[in-house]
């Protein structure tokens, strides 16, 4: 288990090579990118490997030895037993370690009863130095163990090294170093070891500071200040008892976070739960919840990602969830989904291959396919299937909560369009009315919403949930506004949205449709071919269609024109009234004519009931 990091305070070299490892894995894990989960020390295990150590999306640990030598090492011979002690008390004995014949001696030892490739978890080994010139013993510098680890491969045997030995006097001087005195009891120990094993070359304090304010320029601003804020984050913090990862860091950075940062979230499903991460909801002590998911995901001004991993489209409350919000993304942001095409094939499905707004609206979803399943540091895990349902509930609930604030915004920007007198005054009345009742309960807020979105003949496999959010929020408000006007012309009296004057009434507000659901739902305009199908599979007297602005007798023929009489009979099904966005009624709204509405809608509305009565009394008993 990784400790907490402690670092010789003392030693600033030690610093700023930890403050760079933290400095690229904050940014990867801010960029959504595969990154290293945690930094931390570990105690007991190998030591003099306990410094620094990574741990890897892939669950190993890679140990790291930060040796800060500009001069030699030890002057000594590659072959301990050659040079041994010549004058004082120890006459006769072998030399001291230096501390890199120490690190490697720690792994001689550790390697003897352990395979890196195979222990739990899997290990790796790196030595950073400044520069390559560094004498380890006489004849043999650091420049030289670093060809050696690059050249280690696979496929290198002990054989082909015993002949390179022979003939190639630095190989033969590293085996003389590593076996008299490190430990290591020939080649196939040696190559165990550093087929795991790396030497790398990191520069001075002033060049690995660069280097990290580089790295950090790409999320925050001022890298240099976050460079010290992370080294004061390494040496000072005490809030954090266990090792360093990257999210609460984050967020401490937060205030120095590029304007242009995207940010992101994803969901991983596994079997009967989920795995959640990203930098939505970056507060220590958080992580991505439902409220800060949709904002961040829905928010038009700043760009952000989703990434989708599950093994199949499903409909249960969390994978719904992710498919609406999804769908309703703006242009400025991107979903990531594993299996995109199959992904895209059933959400068209369940929508009829459109949000209702026009054609084009589903064809141009930022939709991007998934590459390999990230394992993001400090995940949120969903257990089990009732925990998710619940998580796809708040996930939609703080979606219609949305919506409903982007759809109330949008009918205040209307009704201000409309020239003050009492046209408006009469409708701003009505809408407050209505909007006490429909804030105080949510249900049915959402469900008045949801209904102006899926005509009943679409049949009940395309989803209105789906269609309901921002992108569809214009054409409910065009809807409401509508009704409301119809509403305040009828009756001086609010019987609420679902009747005038007793009479039932229902809005249709989306443009396109898929048509009749035996028709292999094609797409089409709300007034093209089936519109009659439409309307008379409508259970109101009165419907109102709010995105069609030709007059109903140019869509279906005089038949159904305003004011004409409809066709009603129980055997058949009944033919509402119809009223559209057109004629009388624009003009009126265009003018804010309150009494040019309360002299031409009264009259349908008396025309509705008179006609019903009449059909109804001419029923045979």
């Amino acid at each position: 288990m990784l400790k907490k990091l402690q670092l010789k305070l003392s030693d600033a070299y030690e610093i700023c090579v930890a403050a760079e490892k933290v400095a690229g894995m904050v940014v990867k894990f801010a960029l959504g990118k595969p990154h290293v989960l945690m930094i931390g020390c570990e105690q007991g295990d190998i030591p003099a490997w306990d410094d620094l150590i990574l741990l890897h999306e892939d669950q190993s640990l890679e140990h790291i030895q930060i040796k800060r030598n500009f001069t030699e090492f030890s002057d000594y011979a590659c072959d301990r037993n050659t040079d041994l002690v010549s004058r004082g008390d120890n006459t006769g004995k072998l030399r001291n370690l230096s501390p890199l014949d120490d690190s490697l001696a720690s792994l001689a030892t550790w390697s003897a009863t352990h395979d890196p490739a195979t222990v739990t978890p899997k290990r790796k080994f790196r030595i950073e130095l400044p520069a390559p010139e560094v004498l380890i013993k006489r004849g043999l510098e650091v420049r030289q163990l670093y060809e050696f680890s690059n050249s280690i491969s696979a496929s290198t045997t002990a054989a082909s090294l015993t002949q390179a030995e022979a003939v190639h006097t630095p190989t033969r001087n590293i085996f003389l170093w590593l076996n008299t005195w490190c430990g290591f009891s020939d080649w196939d120990h040696i190559l165990k070891v550093f087929r795991h094993l790396k030497v790398e070359f990191v520069g001075t304090e002033s060049s690995i500071n660069r280097r990290a304010e580089e790295t950090l320029a790409f999320c925050f601003n001022d890298p240099e200040k976050v460079r010290k804020e992370i080294n004061s984050f390494i040496t000072e913090n005490s809030t954090y008892t266990s090792q360093i990862t990257p999210r609460p860091l984050l967020g401490e950075l937060r205030p120095f976070w590029l304007p242009e940062l995207k940010l992101w979230a994803q969901y991983i499903n596994k079997g009967l739960g989920w795995d959640v991460g990203g930098i939505c909801d970056p507060d220590f002590g958080h992580i991505e919840r439902a409220e800060k998911v949709v904002i961040e995901t829905w928010n038009e001004q700043k760009p952000s990602e989703l990434k989708l991993h599950c093994q199949s489209p499903r409909h249960e409350p969390l994978p719904s969830a992710l498919r609406r919000l999804i769908l309703h993304m703006p242009g400025t942001s991107v979903a990531y989904i594993h299996d995109l095409a199959l992904w895209r094939e059933r959400t068209l499905a369940l929508i009829g291959g459109t949000l209702g707004k026009d054609e084009e609206d589903c064809r141009t979803l930022p939709l991007i396919e998934l590459g390999a399943r990230q394992a993001p540091a400090d995940i949120r895990e969903i257990p089990n299937s009732g925990d998710a349902d619940s998580e796809g509930r708040s996930l939609d609930q703080q979606m219609d909560d949305l919506t409903w604030a982007v759809i109330k915004n949008k009918i205040s920007d209307k009704l201000l369009v409309i020239p003050a007198g009492e046209l408006r005054t009469a409708m701003e009345a009505r809408w407050q009315c209505w909007l006490a009742a429909l804030d105080a309960d949510t249900t049915v807020r959402t469900g008045f919403c949801r209904q102006m979105l899926v005509p009943h003949a679409e049949g009940k496999a395309i989803a209105g949930s789906l269609r309901h959010g921002p992108k569809t929020a214009l054409l409910v408000s065009k809807g409401i506004i509508l009704l409301l006007a119809v509403a305040v012309a009828v009756s001086a009296n609010d019987e609420g949205w679902q009747k005038l004057s007793g009479t039932t009434v229902g809005t249709r507000a989306i443009q396109v449709w898929s048509g009749p659901a035996d028709d292999n739902h094609t797409l089409r305009n709300l007034a093209d071919e089936g519109i009659e199908v439409l309307i008379g599979r409508e259970p109101f007297k009165l419907l109102i269609l709010s995105a069609v602005e030709s007059s109903i007798s140019e869509i279906t023929g005089s038949s159904l024109s305003d004011g004409q009489e409809p066709s009603y009979t129980l055997a058949d099904g009944h033919q509402p009234m119809i009223l559209t966005h057109s004629g009388k009624i624009k003009e009126a709204l265009r003018k804010g004519d309150l009494a040019m509405l309360r002299t031409y809608l009264p009259a349908i509305v008396a025309k509705i009931n008179e006609t019903q009565k009449e059909q109804l009394n001419n029923i045979a008993p």
